[in-house]
Parts: C-alpha cells; sequence; structure tokens
C-alpha cells in the first residue's frame, strides 16, 4: 500500500491477491489439524481443495519476473516488496504441507 500511496501505480495489487491465494490451503490445512474427528467423505474434499490451491503458494516466486529495474531508489524498494511476498507465501506452502 505504501508503494501505490507513493507512486500511484497499482501494478503489484496483484501480490495481495496470489498471497490471499497461498493462505487457503494453510487455512485449510489448519482447520483440518485441529478438528478431532472427520469424516473419510469430508477429509477428502477438504483434502481435494487443498490439493488444488496448494501451487498458488510457491507460484509467487514466479511473480520475481516482473521485476523491472528502472529506477535504482524504487527497484530495491520492488525486490524487497517482491521478496517479502515470495517468502511468505514459501512459508505458507511448507507450514500447509
Amino acid at each position: 500500500m505504501v508503494r501505490i500511496k507513493i507512486t500511484g501505480s497499482y501494478f503489484f495489487l496483484f501480490l495481495v491477491w496470489n498471497l490471499f491465494l497461498a493462505l487457503i490451503p494453510f487455512a485449510i490445512s489448519t482447520y483440518l489439524v485441529s478438528k478431532p474427528e472427520i469424516s473419510k467423505v469430508r477429509l477428502f474434499l477438504w483434502a481435494t481443495v487443498w490439493l488444488l490451491f496448494l501451487p498458488n503458494a510457491p507460484y509467487i516466486v514466479t511473480d520475481l519476473v516482473h521485476l523491472k529495474l528502472h529506477n535504482p531508489f524504487w527497484g530495491w524498494f520492488d525486490v524487497l516488496l517482491l521478496v517479502s511476498f515470495a517468502i511468505n507465501g514459501l512459508l505458507l506452502y511448507f507450514l500447509s504441507l
């Protein structure tokens, strides 16, 4: 949000959506761990949804291709922004496993 406020560019707003998609398998796995008993049918359905959303978590690393170093100052800010989202996506991926 700071980058949007300063530069007026909404280009990296897709990172928030990608991080939300990475949060879904983590939320599902956290929910399943907290349930003491769950039927096999529900477990299968939740596991299917978990598996469908799981690739979104490490996919954030591929967003590093959007890095363009036009201005050296904003380039470092963009590197920090993209790497922080990528690390969070990988962390959510490993925690959901």
